[in-house]
């Protein structure tokens, strides 16, 4: 219930603080950085449920704990997988090559 208590609202030397310690939001940066995790993300989606390289990563991913071997290392050589997997074909999509992947 509602007892009539008033909230302040920081003046705005009290709002500029958190930039003098370096805690800026910026939220064009924020905005770019979340549209390229989505395309990522709808592009996972789109392969992995497609017969192709991602869709054999976790094939292999899925069989390898039933082969005795440590779910972690499998989820780890997995992510390392198809992070290169995915970098590669956004490259290819964006015209690039195999080679300008930017994999080791």
């Amino acid at each position: 219930m509602w007892r009539g208590r008033s909230f302040r609202l920081p003046d705005r030397a009290a709002a500029e603080k958190p930039g003098e310690a370096g805690n800026v939001i910026q939220a064009g940066e924020n905005a770019q950085v979340a549209a390229r995790a989505n395309q990522g993300i709808l592009l996972y989606d789109k392969l992995s449920t497609k017969a192709g390289s991602i869709a054999q990563a976790l094939d292999s991913a899925a069989q390898s704990p039933a082969d005795g071997e440590h779910g972690n290392d499998v989820k780890q050589r997995a992510y390392r997988q198809i992070r290169s997997l995915l970098r590669e074909q956004a490259n290819l999509l964006a015209g690039g090559s195999h080679a300008d992947s930017g994999e080791p």
